[in-house]
């Protein structure tokens, strides 16, 4: 989820800079763009290569509809293969290893579905191209990755994302950029950890982002959606949308999504399911 004026995503409130990229020029977004089809080029060559940990037993409350894969992200390892971009280059080795290890796992996880097309590319504004009877999400921070996919024919979107407890520096910053005021005074009638809760906010309004967005195919706000409820014994986290995504997705129209943390890290999910609760949009089957 990202401001109106900006076209790029930045993807952890953990990540110690908790600011959005400045608006791409056109020669900025040609090489974001050529780097992923570069890196998907690599992660086909080298995808058989790759060492995958096996799954943790925390993380995502999913429907059986879904199969999903989280994994501790192992980002060592030798940049001398990256090739040489400047200025940018001292994010590439990285980027170039989170994006195999994403891909690798989501070509697994299709393949668990029958799919005969494994490979997730990219689309132009360089969210993730699922394979056609497919949808999928992929979350990481620095040290674990998720991913989701389930078939069309189940689900019409799913979105996942994963934040780490955050520093109460940066639960200020989400305060200030991601949180309306009601928001605000709900975490104190809930009970909840100022840190804790600004992860979970921040997280959930990720999550629901990369779940509509192939929907309604905009960008939008973190104030666009706001938190209206969270239940702690069944895990769950209620948005309202504040403006007209869609004619599908307007003003007042409730998601419900789910959630759970291990003391470390928040785990939000959404799931868009074909035989949606069209009365108040309840889409998360409980």
């Amino acid at each position: 989820m990202v401001h109106k004026t900006n076209n790029t995503r930045k993807g952890s409130a953990s990540s110690g800079t908790f600011t959005r990229l400045g608006r791409y020029s056109a020669e900025a977004a040609s090489w974001t763009l050529g780097l992923f089809y570069w890196l998907l080029q690599q992660t086909r060559n080298d995808c058989h290569n790759l060492q995958l940990t096996q799954s943790i037993t925390r993380g995502f409350a999913l429907s059986p509809r879904v199969v999903s894969f989280l994994q501790p992200l192992d980002l060592a390892g030798d940049d001398s293969a990256t090739p040489s971009t400047g200025k940018c280059s001292v994010h590439t080795g990285l980027r170039k290893r989170q994006f195999e290890a994403g891909r690798c796992c989501a070509a697994s996880l299709l393949e668990s579905l029958g799919s005969g097309d494994t490979l997730v590319s990219v689309h132009e504004d360089l969210s993730p191209m699922w394979p056609v009877g497919y949808v999928g999400s992929i979350s990481h921070t620095d040290t674990l990755l998720g991913v989701a996919v389930a078939r069309s024919s189940d689900l019409r979107a799913i979105g996942i994302d994963i934040e780490g407890i955050v520093s109460l520096q940066i639960a200020r910053e989400i305060e200030q950029m991601c949180l309306n005021q009601s928001e605000l005074l709900r975490r104190v009638w809930l009970g909840f950890d100022r840190r804790i809760y600004a992860a979970l906010c921040f997280s959930a309004k990720e999550a629901l982002f990369k779940c509509l967005y192939p929907l309604v195919q905009r960008y939008f706000d973190f104030h666009d959606a706001e938190i209206i409820d969270i239940c702690h014994r069944m895990g769950t986290v209620r948005l309202r949308l504040t403006q007209d995504l869609s004619d599908e997705f307007k003003t007042g129209n409730i998601l419900v999504g789910r959630y759970r943390w291990d003391g470390v890290h928040v785990f939000t999910s959404f799931e868009l399911p074909r035989q949606e609760v069209a009365k108040d949009y309840l889409y998360h089957s409980l």
